[in-house]
């Protein structure tokens, strides 16, 4: 698995039900001063929106094993919880979005589309049993194909898809982007957050 392979899969995923997303860049460059400059830490890495309405999408990935409480590296940074903690508080329902496992789809390699608040949950029962990384599947620990299963995104044509039945489509209410097209929706299309404001 590449870098950002999770995030190029999310926003595909997305496309393919036809909800409209904005990913935050992690570096783009600036006009003005001519440099290179990088995005907030705080900012997740997507924002998707379902009929009106905002959602913020964190994107985690891992080859071996997820390493959550690691908060320096690939783990959720305590920026991230705080902007995540904070937009739920605020305004709408946030999201993890977890690949773990490599090589093929779907006997190595697996996804999740986990709530915040869940995820919350089961973090801290996992920390309170000294689990600080996730494998994809284990003997020993709590593996996340058995801890995740009524979260679990499903490979379909040659890219994941949010099952009817997911937890996504009742608390964003968007039930009827649940079937896909097989066609790809044109972004221009679909209404960003920039034209509700």
């Amino acid at each position: 698995m590449y870098s950002k392979q999770s995030e190029e899969e999310f926003r595909e995923m997305m496309k393919r039900h036809g909800i409209w997303w904005h990913k935050f860049k992690d570096l783009w460059f600036c006009k003005f001063c001519h440099q290179e400059q990088y995005k907030d830490d705080s900012m997740p890495d997507y924002e998707i929106v379902i009929d009106g309405s905002a959602y913020l999408v964190e994107c985690k990935q891992s080859e071996k094993y997820w390493n959550f409480a690691d908060e320096d590296g690939v783990g959720i940074r305590t920026i991230q919880r705080q902007a995540l903690n904070s937009w739920e508080a605020e305004h709408n329902f946030c999201f993890l979005f977890i690949v773990l496992g490599n090589g093929r789809v779907p006997k190595y390699r697996s996804a999740w589309l986990v709530p915040w608040t869940k995820w919350k949950i089961i973090e801290t029962r996992l920390l309170e049993q000294g689990q600080r990384s996730l494998l994809r599947e284990t003997k020993r620990n709590q593996g996340a194909l058995d801890l995740l299963k009524e979260w679990q995104v499903t490979w379909e044509e040659g890219g994941w898809t949010v099952p009817e039945g997911h937890d996504f489509w009742r608390l964003t209410g968007g039930i009827k982007y649940a079937k896909w097209e097989h066609s790809k929706p044109s972004r221009s299309k679909q209404i960003g957050f920039a034209e509700m404001v």
